[in-house]
């Protein structure tokens, strides 16, 4: 019986602590719309992936998964396959970027150790110039309670 009753409260926490709701567009905080135009403005800048990678690195763009295992640098597979994605196809969306919508996590965390970020969380979906490269694709953001939001997942673009 008492595994039961913990494994319920278990659920019913972690259902909570991720609670997901659709918001209107212009209650995306500022820092935020910000972050997710420079994202893209650092992809049609930079000259390779590689580039990209550093530039996001050396800014404090990206936070989370996106690190390597110390925070050190960006971790080698997200540079070789997410951002390689996002760094392609980039050409293909609005800058600035148009938001189609998103989707709101209350309190949300991302990372280990290091790398651990918690705060608001933001899927934003972003919509290409032409409608028949596809439907919009999503920038995860996570906006912690103090200092500036910080990108934790690519890749769809």
């Amino acid at each position: 019986m008492k595994s039961f009753l913990f494994a319920v409260c278990f659920v019913i926490t972690n259902l909570s602590f991720a609670q997901k709701n659709n918001i209107k567009i212009s209650a995306i905080p500022k820092d935020v719309k910000e972050l997710l135009n420079e994202y893209l403005g650092v992809l049609l800048n930079s000259s390779n992936q590689e580039e990209a990678a550093q530039v996001l690195y050396d800014r404090g763009l990206i936070s989370g998964n996106l690190l390597d295992e110390f925070g050190l640098k960006p971790a080698e597979d997200i540079v070789l396959y997410s951002l390689k994605k996002d760094f392609y196809n980039a050409k293909f969306y609005f800058s600035p970027v148009v938001i189609t919508g998103v989707t709101y996590t209350a309190k949300s965390y991302d990372g280990y150790k290091d790398n651990y970020i918690e705060g608001k969380k933001y899927q934003i979906w972003i919509q290409k110039k032409d409608k028949s490269n596809g439907p919009p694709s999503p920038i995860t953001i996570i906006k912690p309670i103090s200092g500036s939001p910080k990108i934790i997942g690519i890749g769809s673009l």
